[in-house]
């Protein structure tokens, strides 16, 4: 069995197709969580991500978790695609964090935000891709107060074992963050390291990522790099996609032919 999950974002299927391909995941899950390594996105830059070691922190009390998770999931649901409103929710969360949180408990409270936050995007962002724009808006305003809250949340994602629709889910906001902090760098080390990964290929989620990645940052790297990006762009093309198409050949045709035009 191929990546046959990829038909999740590839293909506009109908419910019994959506069925077909549910199971087939399912029992890809199971082949995949049998494997030495837990994380199905693998790369040497991730690996270095999850290498670091975590800082201590404080655990919040029972309360204090039960109250924190109360307020965030009344909020993160009020989340849109507009600033304005993804500001307003993010000064509700300064003023929440500054009269029940301790300095020293900030980190504990930041895991929890990040769990909330995964929620919400398995929920909706799965089913509705643009709704991504908000989480990552939610995120880069966080940061301006939380420095360490996209590091959490790429830590989080990179180590999360979830069905594909929501591992996509969690890199799309996570390359949407990428494009509107204009962090091309990392979009560059992420995307070449995850392309240069070719052991074992058809056993991972990378060709799934890296077309995620493609359809959110390719005009945006290819305006940034030009020929470069090029070189990097036809890899993916001619060494991924394939990967996908041997039983999809014509939507995965379909596909490259948007992302070469």
């Amino acid at each position: 069995m191929r990546i046959l999950e990829k038909v999740k974002l590839v293909l506009s299927a109908t419910e019994n197709e959506r069925e077909r391909v549910n199971e087939q995941i399912r029992r890809y899950l199971e082949k995949i969580n049998k494997r030495k390594s837990p994380y199905l996105i693998v790369s040497s830059y991730i690996e270095d991500e999850i290498a670091e070691k975590e800082e201590p922190t404080e655990d919040l009390t029972v309360q204090e978790k039960t109250n924190a998770i109360a307020f965030l999931n009344k909020r993160l649901s009020q989340i849109n695609n507009t600033e304005e409103k993804v500001a307003m929710i993010c000064n509700y969360t300064y003023a929440y964090v500054r009269e029940n949180v301790h300095p020293s408990k900030i980190n504990s409270f930041t895991k929890i935000l990040i769990k909330r936050v995964l929620e919400q995007i398995k929920v909706q962002v799965s089913a509705n891709p643009p709704s991504s724009l908000g989480y990552s808006l939610f995120l880069i305003f966080l940061s301006k107060q939380f420095p360490n809250i996209i590091k959490a949340y790429k830590r989080t994602i990179f180590t999360s074992v979830l069905s594909l629709d929501y591992v996509l889910g969690m890199y799309r906001v996570y390359f949407v963050i990428l494009k509107e902090t204009k962090n091309l760098e990392e979009a560059w080390a992420f995307g070449v390291e995850l392309a240069n990964y070719v052991e074992n290929t058809e056993n991972t989620f990378n060709p799934c990522v890296l077309h995620v990645f493609l359809e959110v940052l390719n005009e945006t790297m290819r305006r940034a790099y030009k020929n470069a990006w090029h070189s990097v762009e036809k890899c993916i093309l001619t060494q991924y996609l394939p990967v996908l198409s041997s039983s999809f050949s014509k939507d995965t045709y379909c596909i490259r032919k948007i992302l070469t035009s």
